[in-house]
């Protein structure tokens, strides 16, 4: 009698632990094809010559190491001030969530270096609207004062948007959240006195979703890098990744190519141009700051345009190619001063026609590395400003004798 009640028992506890198992198990999967994701991206761009992604993939890694297996993270959980799901869950994701951003903000006016606006107050000079250019458009070259609602977006915001009108789209698009900006002090060079402070960036999630457990996860994510003080602070870098999507490649690839126009250059996951879209890894655009295709177009070198590296779906903290201080940095490289849009999605050999995740990403090199010029030399002022100030206390201070 005793035998068969340790059988009974340890039936039971296996049939529960297989229920719970159920439970977790649609939560666990969803975050671990990011942790697939990031390491597969990663690896793209250490390819590329991206030193700060190669530190990335180290540090990643030797994380995966240490576990023993490529288990991802838990997913997480909604905010406590997190939107309400009703009306916001994809049904079937018949198209990719890939939404024109001209009617998430007021057309813009005025022009780039205006005096700073309210955060109602658009910005720009123009009421005309980007819109993707025709497969016969002739590229044309850069005129005019810079206007963000020319350029392409991604969920409603543009490069060149202020922190605060960004705000309002991410308002918009994730109501009830509390944003964030990682406020960053500005400080002297080589001391630290502080100057100012800086929005610098922000990670939004939202559009959650029921995954099993009573538990919910988020299907999209924005990660916004801006530029610093003392000029307005404006987004250069715009991070977007879905997950929990089930979405046809075609699919996919056709609604980017309708919001943001044929492509450049079409890659599978090895980098390799590709002419089948079956097999389509990788999608690239490039735009002078009006909007317009750049001209000459970028020639495709070590899998991207002019092999300048795409700043990636994830937060940067930094200006575009920073984190390079050789004479090669991209940052350095004419040839890679223009608006990017980088569409990444996985290896069809490895995930098929039906897609789980996939990331855009849509930067305005021209825009960071002007801006990030501009706050050197600022600080550099203030550096001497603070060294003669220095100075003239010291021939005005009394020695003690």
């Amino acid at each position: 009698m005793g035998t068969f009640r340790c059988r009974l028992i340890s039936i039971c506890c296996l049939q529960l632990a297989l229920v719970l198992g159920g439970v977790c198990a649609g939560l666990a999967e969803a975050q671990s094809t990011w942790e697939k994701m990031k390491l597969q991206f990663l690896t793209q761009a250490c390819k590329g010559g991206d030193q700060n992604s190669c530190q990335q993939l180290a540090k990643l890694k030797q994380k995966l190491a240490q576990q023993g297996q490529p288990q991802p993270a838990q997913p997480q959980t909604a905010p406590q001030a997190q939107p309400s799901v009703s009306g916001q869950q994809p049904q079937g994701q018949p198209t990719a969530n890939l939404p024109a951003g001209t009617a998430a903000v007021p057309p813009p006016s005025g022009a780039e270096g205006a005096p700073a606006q309210s955060a109602g107050e658009p910005a720009g000079g123009s009421q005309e609207a980007w819109a993707p250019p025709n497969a016969d458009a002739t590229p044309s070259k850069p005129a005019g004062p810079f206007d963000p609602m020319r350029l392409p977006d991604i969920q409603g915001i543009h490069p060149g948007m202020t922190v605060e009108q960004a705000t309002q789209v991410l308002t918009k698009l994730a109501p009830g959240t509390r944003l964030i900006w990682q406020n960053a002090p500005v400080t002297i060079p080589t001391s630290n006195i502080v100057v100012g402070h800086a929005a610098w960036m922000v990670t939004v999630q939202y559009d959650y979703i029921e995954v099993g457990g009573g538990q919910k996860n988020y299907t999209h994510e924005l990660n916004l890098d801006a530029t610093w003080p003392p000029s307005q602070e404006r987004i250069w870098h715009i991070g977007f990744k879905a997950q929990i999507q089930h979405i046809n490649r075609a699919v996919l690839v056709s609604a980017l190519r309708k919001k943001y126009g044929k492509e450049l250059f079409a890659t599978d996951y090895q980098g390799q141009p590709v002419n089948d879209d079956r097999f389509i890894s990788h999608l690239w655009w490039a735009f002078d700051e009006q909007g317009h295709p750049k001209s000459p177009a970028p020639a495709l070198v070590n899998s991207a345009p002019n092999g300048c590296p795409a700043p990636g779906p994830y937060r940067n903290g930094r200006p575009y190619g920073d984190e390079d201080k050789t004479a090669s940095s991209p940052a350095k490289n004419p040839g890679c001063m223009w608006v990017g849009v980088h569409a990444q999605f996985p290896d069809a050999r490895a995930e098929g026609e039906i897609l789980d995740y996939y990331t855009v990403t849509l930067w305005d090199a021209p825009l960071s590395v002007r801006e990030s010029k501009v706050t050197d030399e600022w600080l550099q002022a203030q550096l001497e400003k603070a060294r003669r100030e220095s100075l003239q206390r010291s021939k005005e201070a009394k020695p003690s004798l």
